[in-house]
């Protein structure tokens, strides 16, 4: 299959509406007070009734102390101690935007214990003089929010939805989602949860994954039609991620896909010479893959670090054999919805050459068409659209 363009046309930005349903960014609180003295900090054994009221972004999980200061009242004080400073400032990365990573990560936290609201024992080990434990820690909501207010960080407090992400890479002619390429790999090796996103990545070794998954059509295909995927990674939402590479650059558009809203948006990576060799350099990959999920996560906490989705502007030509070519494939495409406007460049006696701008990547479009009963063929240098035989007989050229 050919497609209309390998790069981009001229970029013409649209508004993409994002709905509330969907995206309900994080309120930040302002002025909620100082907490001041110390917090009790509870013990629960992980078999007990849990934490389930408490909002699930304010609890870290697995976290390994270890202490042996002498006595094994000493070491257990000393180890939830530090736990607390573990849990405390992954918590405060968790809920913060990535530019005031810095700030945290020089904050001392002397205090952790004191934020905690309960501690969850999951595994634990003692002797007369150490002890050893994995915990799961949760945080009183409220004195967190107001230190983060105090400090002036910007901050979100919940969760995202269970997303599911497809990752499809278009290079060299091929779609690389189910082979084991460093692309793949890259998606493989993130964590379960990133900052506030919940996130499952679709299997590499999965047949009924693949049976569902076509990548020609994946950014226009509907809700309905990915109800089982999202079902067998128990997840609500979808982002579909649609990386085109060619030469050193990347270009990804990043569709929202929900049972309310359905949008796009774009991030273009310029300039990346270690692109070039990515087949052998699996840290290139990986660089883009973190830093598109910390975009995820940034606008998940209400920042805007995505572009808005672009037009693509494509150059074909269309042969007239008869009078009724031109009319015919007028009519189809006033049909699909992705063709945003369509204008002659150049009207000769048996070929017009026109100008496509449209809202889908180009192999996307080029699938629309032959689905709509036009052809697209290189011939030279150049692109044709031909109506097929099921919409007014094959042309030959």
């Amino acid at each position: 299959m050919f497609f209309l363009g390998k790069r981009r046309g001229r970029k013409r930005w649209v508004a993409v509406i994002c709905l509330y349903c969907f995206v309900s960014f994080g309120v930040y609180a302002h002025d909620l007070g100082v907490f001041p003295g110390e917090g009790s900090l509870p013990l629960e054994d992980g078999g007990g009734p849990g934490i389930s009221s408490v909002n699930e972004a304010f609890i870290v999980k697995g976290i390994e102390v270890y202490a042996d200061i002498g006595n094994l009242a000493d070491s257990r004080a000393f180890a939830y101690d530090e736990g607390a400073r573990q849990g405390l400032r992954r918590l405060l990365l968790n809920l913060s935007m990535q530019e005031a990573r810095g700030k945290v990560l020089d904050l001392p936290l002397f205090d952790a214990s004191s934020f905690v609201e309960k501690y969850i024992i999951v595994k634990q080990r003692m002797t007369s003089h150490s002890y050893k434990a994995i915990l799961d820690i949760s945080f009183d909501e409220n004195k967190i929010r107001t230190f983060l207010n105090n400090l002036g960080i910007a901050y979100a407090y919940d969760y995202i939805k269970p997303t599911l992400i497809v990752p499809i890479l278009y290079k060299n002619g091929k779609y690389e989602i189910w082979n084991r390429e460093s692309w793949n790999r890259a998606w493989g090796n993130l964590p379960n949860n990133f900052g506030l996103l919940k996130i499952n990545i679709v299997r590499e070794d999965s047949l009924e994954d693949l049976q569902e998954i076509i990548p020609e059509v994946v950014m226009i295909s509907s809700y309905k039609s990915f109800q089982n995927l999202l079902k067998r990674y128990k997840s609500e939402d979808l982002f579909i991620v649609f990386a085109e590479q060619y030469d050193n650059k990347l270009e990804v558009n990043v569709r929202f896909l929900s049972a309310k809203s359905d949008y796009s948006k774009f991030i273009p990576y310029r300039d990346l010479p270690e692109i070039e060799a990515i087949d052998s350099s699996q840290w290139s990959y990986n660089d883009v893959v973190i830093d598109i999920v910390q975009k995820l996560d940034a606008t998940w906490k209400g920042k805007a670090a995505l572009q808005d989705a672009v037009l693509y502007v494509s150059t074909a030509r269309i042969k007239l054999h008869d009078k009724d070519v031109w009319p015919k494939i007028q009519r189809i495409f006033t049909k699909i919805p992705q063709i945003s406007n369509y204008h002659v460049l150049r009207r000769m006696k048996d070929i017009i050459e026109l100008e496509l701008e449209y809202n889908v990547v180009p192999i996307t479009l080029s699938t629309i068409l032959v689905q709509n009963g036009i052809a697209v063929v290189r011939r030279g240098s150049g692109m044709y659209l031909e109506l097929s035989e099921k919409d007014g007989g094959a042309m030959s050229l």
